[in-house]
């Protein structure tokens, strides 16, 4: 430890620290790389300590008996425990898995209705016989799972497993344990890349089916959308028409009374240069009407 705080003071970036003066203190005169030493340690002191006691923990587990187990290049948390039924097939699948996503495997034994169902954890080369109360204090791990996947419908999957990953914040469960709905419900939740639907399909002799193939090669305007449309539209004639009697809404107005006025004179005479109006009809003589011409006379040039 000695050796490595002294060997780091003497790089470049610490040469300057040696050329320094002391740092005065009432009757102790200490170095100031001595104080940057003891600084440096306590942060690494401090950096550690959460590691420290996960190793402690772990050292303790060892010493009762029970194997810790943490998947491989996964942070604190994240990663999914997946608990499945011991069958080939399926402990083939999630091994598959395992090895694509940080991800425990826990596997299980036994009814449906039984209280204890038989469990092991792989840690990585083996088996681990983990105990119902060791599953239900998640004492077989170093961090809390992101996620629990349960394998099996109500028939496989025993009741009281299910009961005690109450400590889980996520627990989906996949009914469905054929190869097909596996690949395709660990498809979903791990996202799988083309590569990797790619080498599942291969592995498991399984036919890809791109769901969005059809739409590529149709445009976008032959898309319905997300309204929903009719192919037949009824049409629906309007009903005869029966037209109604009008009624008069205006209100009825007071009968106006007519006074015969005696006619003058005057009134009875017709503009001038007008006919008289007569019920028989007249000749009229346009000779007599006509203005005789004067002869006008063109002097001689």
């Amino acid at each position: 430890m000695f050796d490595f705080i002294d060997a780091m003071f003497r790089s470049p970036v610490a040469a300057e620290v040696y050329r320094r003066p002391v740092l005065p203190l009432p009757g102790i005169k200490l170095p100031l790389h001595f104080i940057a030493a003891l600084l440096i340690c306590i942060e690494i002191v401090r950096k550690s300590m959460s590691r420290i006691l996960k190793l402690f923990v772990a050292s303790a587990a060892v010493a009762a008996g029970l194997a810790v187990v943490h998947p491989a290049q996964a942070t604190e948390g994240d990663y999914t425990l997946i608990v499945a039924p011991a069958r080939y097939s399926v402990i083939q699948m999630s091994f598959d898995v395992i090895k694509k996503r940080p991800a425990v495997l826990v596997s299980y034994r036994g009814e449906a209705s039984t209280s204890e169902p038989l469990l092991y954890a792989w840690n990585g080369t083996e088996w681990i016989h983990i105990t119902l109360q060791d599953y239900r204090d998640v004492r077989f791990l170093q961090d809390t799972p992101r996620q629990v996947v349960m394998l099996g419908d109500e028939n496989t999957l025993p009741a009281s497993l299910k009961n005690a990953t109450g400590w889980a914040k996520h627990v989906q469960v996949l009914k469905d344990v054929d190869n097909a709905s596996l690949v395709n419900e660990f498809g979903r939740l791990f996202q799988w890349t083309p590569e990797e639907w790619q080498w599942f399909s291969g592995r498991y002799n399984l036919k890809l089916q791109d769901e969005a193939e059809p739409f590529r090669h149709s445009s976008w305007y032959d898309q319905p959308g997300p309204i929903k449309r009719e192919t037949t539209r009824a049409i629906s004639t309007p009903p005869p028409f029966s037209p109604s009697p009008a009624t008069n809404t205006a209100p009825e107005m007071p009968p106006v009374k007519i006074q015969d006025t005696p006619a003058s004179p005057d009134a009875a005479k017709p503009p001038p240069g007008t006919l008289p109006l007569t019920s028989t009809p007249q000749v009229i003589d346009i000779h007599e009407r006509a203005q005789p011409v004067q002869p006008t006379t063109v002097p001689k040039p």
